[in-house]
């Protein structure tokens, strides 16, 4: 199939689906994909074999396609590569285009992305291209993350140039945004796995494989109904979802619940069968190298083999990894960096595997049984090892006072909080809202420090932010040590949440006229110092404006100057009502990092629920009058503006603190609405931001569609009508939510219509749980923070399978850095073979599987490390 369809022919079909209007977006798309379908089904009867989408769909889909490695490419490099290769000054007017694509002074070009930049400047400087296939542009994809894997920087050129030298102006802007593995389209990932089928979703987020889901999922019609875990094959783990102490009643009188203690390690599930063992992450990169594919190898799996009873040959776990201190005899926390995964041999620091669920026992699928079944099956499976394998900590939860005498408790010892499971839930893959529950201190209100940091810098937002300040630098004041000497601003964390669009719009009215853009030839005031994290723009502190910051934890970064930084910061206020004299200094952040031992919360939970808690205001002593809750705006002298909510009626029952209950009633009769002080038949938005004894009167009854303030500021400032998202809602009729649950998702995000970066940051914000890097992912970030590898890290970015029976080299490889694989996977960068028969056996599995890898004799090692760096495979192929 690839080798028949041409490049500029999926090219134009890409432009067309963009250029079109939202709503037939999909329609294309589904229609292109089935046109693709039926040419496949013609080219399968001719070649008397199955073949499936799986070349075409990982160039839609290119963040999704993890059999392919990462490029290590970002636009920076890129642009560089164009002025390079077109022999374009980098003073040139073109030449700033690309390099300067961020800035305002480009945002006034149609352009909205990096692509589009290129593409005006390609368009006339390059032929019409060579016709290339589909199968073409793959394999040199396939060789540019191959390359970037085992550090080859130049040959990574020399693809691209090669690329760019066979590639029309309008291809170039399609390869270029599947290089950035953001394609664009306006119809999402979900849009284009629903197009190809309507249980693509579903299956990938359980199988997390493109490839499986082309092949498995042919034909639309026959659907997949049930999927089953099966051994040794990752599947996206279930998660809790965010709650609420005040809300535990109500949960604890429709069913039996276990309280768990939440630990914050890596979500890993281990995969059994006899002898044979795979650990996953909860992105289902495969870690069975460094934990232990046999009991004969690896940092835990020859400590848990013999901890198996005797009867259980297969069984899938769900559990935590954690680093465990045998001197101290407890678990450590993720935030005291350490990485379960690069741990030393023969230290104090080991892996322990704590676990809380079983999936799959000597071949049975247990996911259809409740949780309390699941538990009484764990049991027996394995016998407790201190240190190395145990079942997480639970007990039977009885009242909400025992739960906050829990939270209490993990505040106490310093861990990240508790979670609360409904005894009968079924285990879910990749759901978040089936049971489980998870209470956090800084989801309760409990009391903890916020802190009131220095805007320093400012970074241009992408998409409909294009060209806008959206999210800030954060500094801390490091004062001199002698009197009325000079105060520094170290960076220490950057923010781009928590503040309503308008709130945004305030501050950056207030700052506009004192930005000024980062550039290496003009000079920056000494007193803003940061370090490898630099903004577009900086701001002197005297002319800056402090914000109330919340987060969760302190976390340590080389990125910014203080040396660590925020977990999940989040705007509280913006304090007007402060000099940049006022900004939290390194020893306040000090002392309040080793007060909570790296938590941002340290006093324990009373009851009260602070989480809607704002500043105390003066009052000042007013005249008796009607509560403006209840009163009316004067609309009499309002002027309708915009038609843009004609026909509509709302009702305001409260605002904001920057935008009250007058304000959005004036702002709604500006733009064409009806307003009315008490909600009737005919009224067709409730707008709210606190759940007041109305608001909650109004939802019990759901007859109305709650909004949040929001939405109208938006609809404002895009002067036009926007349908609002499900994170606009405080309650939502049946109709409604039917409407929503067909265009987003669980965390919020839509299907088809594209979002800014601040809108992504948010839905970030509400995904729980932690994100586990790739190894290839650690690997991209190492190239390009760190040029030059240590001596030690010789062969990190290699992934080696030895067939030889040399423990020699296998040692030497280990020391000097790289990953050994017990079996030739998709992830094997490099073979290494003795014999005539292991290279011929091995050139087959080359052969026959999708993985592209080096087959090397073993001197390759050895004279790599003498040369302290990584010799060319070219002359070692075997």
């Amino acid at each position: 199939m690839d080798e028949t369809t041409k490049f500029h022919d999926l090219c134009l079909v890409f432009e067309d689906i963009k250029q079109s209007e939202s709503k037939r977006r999909y329609l294309k798309l589904k229609s292109f994909i089935e046109e693709l379908r039926q040419k496949l089904i013609q080219l399968e009867k001719g070649l008397g074999k199955e073949i499936s989408l799986f070349p075409i769909l990982r160039l839609m889909l290119p963040l999704l396609d993890h059999s392919r490695g990462v490029y290590g490419i970002k636009e920076s490099k890129l642009a560089l590569l164009y002025l390079k290769v077109l022999s374009i000054p980098k003073t040139a007017p073109d030449a700033k285009k690309l390099l300067e694509y961020r800035t305002p002074k480009s945002s006034k070009t149609a352009a909205k992305d990096f692509a589009d930049f290129a593409y005006l400047v390609l368009r006339d400087r390059l032929p019409k291209g060579k016709d290339v296939t589909v199968k073409y542009v793959n394999e040199e994809l396939d060789k540019l993350a191959n390359y970037n894997a085992i550090k080859q920087g130049d040959t990574s050129e020399v693809v691209l140039e090669n690329l760019l030298r066979s590639l029309s102006a309008l291809e170039q802007k399609w390869l270029i945004r599947i290089i950035l593995k953001n394609l664009k389209l306006g119809t999402g990932q979900n849009g284009i796995l629903a197009a190809y089928h309507p249980d693509a979703k579903d299956m990938y987020d359980k199988v997390n494989s493109l490839e499986k889901v082309c092949e498995k999922l042919k034909d639309p019609n026959v659907r997949l109904f049930q999927f089953e875990i099966s051994l040794f094959t990752p599947f996206k783990p279930m998660l809790a979802e965010r709650g609420n102490i005040e809300k535990i009643d109500t949960f604890l009188a429709k069913t039996e619940a276990i309280l768990e203690m939440k630990l914050d390690g890596e979500r890993q599930q281990l995969h059994k069968k006899g002898k044979e063992y795979k650990y996953f992450s909860r992105n289902c990169f495969d870690y069975s190298s460094c934990f232990g594919p046999s009991p004969s190898s690896g940092s835990l799996t020859p400590y848990i083999h013999e901890a198996f009873s005797e009867n259980v040959d297969s069984c899938i776990l769900d559990g935590e990894m954690m680093v465990y201190d045998k001197r101290l005899e407890m678990p450590l926390q993720k935030g005291e960096n350490y990485d379960v995964k690069s741990l030393k041999a023969n230290s104090s620091l080991v892996p322990s595997f704590y676990v809380f669920d079983i999936l799959f026992l000597n071949g049975e699928v247990l996911t259809s049984k409740p949780l309390k079944e699941r538990l009484k099956l764990l049991e027996t499976v394995f016998v407790p090892i201190e240190g190395s394998i145990m079942p997480t900590y639970r007990k039977a939860l009885t009242s909400k006072q025992m739960l906050i005498q829990e939270l209490n408790s993990a505040i106490d010892r310093r861990e990240e909080g508790i979670i609360v499971k409904d005894s009968n839930s079924l285990y879910a893959p990749n759901s978040r809202k089936q049971g489980w529950i998870k209470i956090k201190p800084e989801y309760s209100g409990v009391l903890g420090d916020h802190l009131d940091l220095l805007i320093i810098g400012g970074y241009y937002g992408e998409g409909r932010k294009h060209g806008i300040i959206s999210s800030f630098l954060l500094g801390a004041a490091v004062p001199s040590s002698e009197p009325g000497g000079i105060t520094y601003f170290h960076s220490f964390s950057r923010v781009g949440s928590g503040y309503t669009l308008e709130e945004l719009q305030q501050l950056l009215s207030k700052l506009e006229k004192f930005w000024k853009p980062v550039k290496k030839d003009k000079p920056m005031p000494s007193t803003i110092v940061w370090s490898r994290e630099k903004p577009d723009l900086w701001i002197a502190p005297e002319d800056s404006q402090v914000l109330e910051v919340k987060a969760s934890e302190f976390t340590d970064s080389d990125a910014y100057k203080i040396g660590f930084t925020l977990r999940f910061p989040r705007v509280e206020h913006v304090r007007y009502d402060k000099s940049y004299r006022d900004c939290t200094t390194l020893k306040e952040l000090l002392e309040i990092r080793e007060r909570g031992g790296g938590k941002l919360f340290s006093r324990p939970y009373d009851g009260i629920d602070r989480t809607r808690e704002k500043r105390k205001k003066v009052v000042t002593e007013k005249e008796v009058r009607v509560a403006p809750q209840f009163a009316g705006a004067n609309l009499t002298d309002v002027s309708v503006e915009k038609d843009i909510f004609q026909g509509k009626e709302f009702c305001v029952m409260n605002g904001t603190s920057m935008s009250d209950k007058e304000y959005l009633q004036k702002l709604i009769r500006s733009l064409g609405g009806v307003v009315v002080q008490n909600p009737g038949a005919t009224t067709s938005y409730v707008i709210a931001q606190n759940e007041n004894i109305r608001v909650k009167n109004l939802i019990k009854s759901g007859k109305y569609d709650i909004i949040k303030p929001d939405w109208i500021l938006r609809c404002s400032f895009e002067k036009k009508f926007l349908r609002f998202t499900p994170s606009d809602a405080i309650c939502l009729t049946g109709p409604s939510q039917k409407s929503l649950l067909g265009s987003f998702d669980i965390y919020g995000d839509n299907y088809t219509e594209p979002i800014g970066k601040a809108q992504l940051e948010k839905i970030f914000d509400n995904m729980k749980g932690e994100y586990s890097a790739s190894k290839r992912e650690i690997v991209d970030v190492e190239s390009v923070e760190f040029p030059v590898l240590p001596k030690y890290s010789l062969f990190r970015p290699c992934m080696v399978f030895v067939d030889s029976e040399s423990n020699a080299l296998r040692l030497k490889l280990k020391f000097y850095g790289a990953c050994l694989a017990p079996e030739v996977t998709e992830y094997v960068t490099h073979a290494i073979a003795d014999s005539a028969s292991d290279i011929k056996r091995l050139k087959d599995v080359r052969h026959e599987s999708s993985g592209k890898f080096f087959i090397v004799s073993s001197n390759w090692v050895y004279d790599s490390v003498t040369d302290n760096r990584l010799k060319p495979e070219s002359e070692y192929l075997l």
